[in-house]
């Protein structure tokens, strides 16, 4: 059970992270001299879909432990 429990919570932090950065890169200018145009969207694309796949791997996880409906 305490095996379950620290995925659980790595996968809520790095959802959050991931969330965070999304949002970090999208709403300001602090990385325009490095990522800018298609290179900016196509990493924006990546993190947003491996956000989504964390998100259905923890949905998953709660559905066997029979903590989400």
């Amino acid at each position: 059970m305490n095996n379950n429990i620290v995925n659980i919570a790595l996968s809520i932090i790095i959802i959050l992270c991931c969330l965070s950065l999304i949002g970090f890169i999208a709403f300001t200018d602090l990385l325009s001299d490095r990522i800018a145009g298609n290179k900016k969207a196509l990493f924006l694309i990546i993190i947003s879909l491996y956000t989504v796949l964390r998100g259905f791997r923890l949905r998953k996880m709660l559905k066997e432990l029979k903590l989400f409906k």
